[in-house]
């Protein structure tokens, strides 16, 4: 993680004579980083504790998500410190995604070797009149073999139909975007639960898929079924099609 800002440091020392900082932090920045993407608190502020065996301390701000074209996020994100960990966590988070949507949840990250991994759960949205809810995502962000950052997501939620009258649906809706132009097999820890981010092919997926549903007709009767909502690219050679 990198960190930065302006920082009023206060040196003391423990019972043993050790060295311990206390520092107060302003205009603070702390960024976890895969590639040139990035999932940072900006404008942050907060207090660390610096001792051997015993760092501590809470940083809050305002969540960036930076170096992912069309995907971006609004709310407070808080960086907590325990020991050697870093973990960042936010609650009601708003994560855009361009010619998709916006997802809101309490979100989480974890870095992991040359990538980053963010669950979010509790997760909400509304897709042109199809709303979901109680959704838990797992979202992959990494740089694919030919060096380009990008990113892949996966998960699951309730869904049902607004602002439609005389219709009703319940549904399972499961969401699935790929734009790292290549194959994906990640797992990401959400809520307790092991969401599979996995993709069998390089195609650029955008896809909002239905399953298990029933769509009611007041006055008609019910249909039950499966309906898919995608937008895919493929790229041969120079020329992409979707």
């Amino acid at each position: 993680a990198r960190l930065g800002g302006d920082f009023v440091i206060v040196l003391d020392k423990n019972d043993a004579g050790e060295r311990i900082w206390d520092i107060t932090a302003q205009d603070v920045t702390v960024a976890v980083t895969a590639g040139g993407a990035k999932v940072a608190i900006e404008n942050g502020a907060g207090t660390l504790h610096l001792e051997t065996g015993a760092n501590s301390g809470s940083i809050s701000g305002d969540v960036v998500i930076a170096g992912l074209g069309g995907l971006s996020a609004s709310g407070s994100l808080s960086a907590t410190f325990a020991g050697d960990d870093l973990a960042l966590s936010g609650t009601g988070i708003n994560v855009a995604i361009d010619g998709f949507g916006a997802i809101t949840g309490d979100f989480a990250v974890e870095k992991s070797a040359d990538s980053l991994l963010v669950g979010l759960n509790n997760a909400g949205a509304d897709f042109g009149g199809i709303t979901v809810s109680g959704g838990q995502l797992g979202l992959y962000i990494g740089q694919n073999a030919a060096g380009a950052d990008g990113y892949a997501l996966v998960g699951a939620a309730s869904a049902s139909l607004s602002g439609l009258d005389g219709l009703s649906m319940s549904a399972t809706a499961d969401i699935r975007i790929n734009t790292l132009r290549e194959a994906v097999n990640k797992t990401i820890t959400v809520g307790g639960t092991d969401i599979a981010v996995a993709f069998d092919s390089a195609a650029d997926v955008r896809e909002l898929v239905i399953t298990d549903g029933t769509l009611v007709i007041d006055g008609l009767g019910s249909i039950s079924g499966a309906l898919a909502i995608s937008s895919e690219t493929t790229t041969v050679g120079n020329v992409e099609t979707t």
